[in-house]
């Protein structure tokens, strides 16, 4: 419920936004220059129109008014307005309800998890690399072949994965990350890592990583996870 609070409050700021950009858009010297350029092409078109159905005699009704083909910039403003506004109505808010993409295993305060992660890596700096090696790591066993592997399912929290040599001294990365699964129960342990490693990527002074939830963790070792257990939004967040 707070969540979607929150969508609509930002969805009534950004039309009020958009808003006042169209007003400041319509009174500005290239807007009316615009205007009335659209407005004499126009009105050029519709005589144009006129003459060419008077003269091939296809229509008894009489010619359309010439300022009947020009629009207002008013209304042109105003239905951008509203087509804007229902685009970012429907994507905030409408777009996960309509998809049926609502969290089956709680709400999970991703804003709050990256924090408490960037606060480990500020404790110690050596513990960023390591972060990422582990999403790294969790990734690269995807097998594009078979799409087997990969984040979901968060297999290297079982054996033989979490003993092969190519993972060694990642048991300390989980270990870092096991306090934040317990204060947040709802988060899977395989979106968990991931978003570890885009935000330690962040911490260090590097670029923004786009990062999604929605991975799922494999119950046992060589178990799929059912998909709809740890249902959520798939945004970036």
């Amino acid at each position: 419920l707070q969540s979607n609070q929150t969508k609509l409050l930002e969805f009534f700021a950004s039309a009020v936004a958009l808003c006042r950009f169209c007003w400041i858009a319509k009174h500005s010297p290239a807007t009316i220059m615009l205007s009335r350029s659209i407005n004499r092409v126009a009105t050029h078109v519709s005589k144009a129109s006129s003459r060419s159905a008077s003269w091939r005699q296809m229509s008894s009704a009489p010619a359309p008014q010439a300022g009947s083909a020009t629009m207002n910039t008013s209304a042109l403003l105003g239905m951008g307005v509203v087509a804007v506004g229902g685009y970012v109505f429907y994507t905030s808010f409408l777009q996960d309800s309509l998809a049926g993409a609502v969290p089956v295993a709680g709400h999970v305060d991703y804003a709050a998890v990256r924090k408490d992660i960037e606060s480990l890596i500020e404790e110690d700096d050596n513990r960023g690399p390591l972060l990422v090696r582990l999403a790294w790591h969790a990734s690269g066993t995807y097998a594009k072949k078979d799409k087997s592997g990969g984040s979901s399912g968060a297999t290297m929290r079982y054996e033989p994965e979490s003993k092969w040599g190519a993972n060694a001294g990642l048991g300390k990365a989980r270990a870092l990350l096991d306090p934040i699964k317990a204060k947040y129960p709802n988060i899977t342990y395989a979106d968990l890592w991931t978003l570890a490693g885009a935000q330690a990527i962040e911490t260090m002074a590097g670029p923004e990583v786009s990062w999604r939830p929605g991975r799922t963790d494999s119950p046992a070792p060589g178990q799929a996870a059912d998909p709809k257990r740890h249902e959520v939004a798939k945004k970036i967040v």
